[in-house]
């Protein structure tokens, strides 16, 4: 498998992508293109990019870890926590439940920050 993955014309390092969900055009209606997109890369910066297949094809394919009950799939390399919360007032998330989960990326040991810093400041 290797570390780079290809998404669309753009070249990702594997550790750069933190998961992929789903992705819902009607969410925003005001987007219009003429592709059909399936899924969302979301990156460890939170950009993110469309892409045209399923999140489980793209976990399969990756290696990413999928959930299959979420329809989240994880990166296995980026640690994560679950963490549950009640939605305030006007919360579109999770319209239908008392009581919502979210990941929470596990930040970066302090010797990983400092490399981390050092090659953003390159």
């Amino acid at each position: 498998m290797t570390n780079i993955v290809t998404v669309g014309r753009r070249l990702i390092p594997r550790e750069h992508i933190a998961f992929v969900e789903p992705y819902d055009p009607a969410a925003n209606p005001r987007f219009q293109t003429a592709r059909e997109f399936h899924g969302r890369v979301v990156l460890l910066n939170r950009d993110s990019v469309l892409i045209a297949e399923l999140p489980q094809v793209f976990a399969e394919a990756n290696g990413f870890n999928m959930l299959e009950a979420d329809r989240v799939a994880t990166n296995p390399a980026v640690h994560f926590r679950v963490e549950t919360f009640l939605p305030a007032g006007g919360t579109q998330h999770c319209k239908l439940r008392t009581q919502c989960s979210r990941f929470r990326q596990v930040p970066l040991q302090p010797r990983q920050r400092q490399d981390a810093n050092l090659q953003a400041a390159i």
